[in-house]
């Protein structure tokens, strides 16, 4: 019983310089900081919305963009960020921007019409 005392007491007077240990420690110190960017996708010549394009920032999941054409790709690292946005029918288009802020709000992306569309094989039942 009194072991069981001496041992509780020991971790209760330990657990202050634990906690302190840990937040002094370097590989903690500072929180890994992500970011929100939004904007939205264009039509080069005639400004419409582009939509459902894919945005693709390095090995996730693409996003796609909605009915007018606007995205949001969430948790995003601070720093210099290279992004690529693609639409059925356009020219892809890669994209550098500096990750600085909780939200990033970009300036449209405007892309341009493909000079022809890829080749694909439709193979009916």
């Amino acid at each position: 019983m009194v072991k069981h005392r001496l041992f509780a007491l020991v971790v209760l007077v330990g657990l202050p310089c634990t906690s302190a240990a840990v937040a002094r420690c370097p590989a903690r110190a500072a929180p890994i900081k992500m970011g929100v960017l939004v904007g939205s996708l264009l039509d080069s010549t005639s400004g419409e919305r582009i939509r459902y394009g894919r945005v693709l920032l390095g090995s996730r999941v693409a996003v796609m963009t909605d009915t007018l054409g606007e995205f949001v790709v969430k948790d995003v690292l601070f720093g210099r960020q290279s992004f690529r946005v693609q639409g059925l029918g356009y020219a892809s288009q890669r994209v550098d921007v500096d990750v600085a802020a909780d939200t990033v709000r970009l300036s449209p992306i405007r892309l341009a019409r493909a000079r022809a569309l890829e080749r694909a094989n439709i193979i009916a039942p």
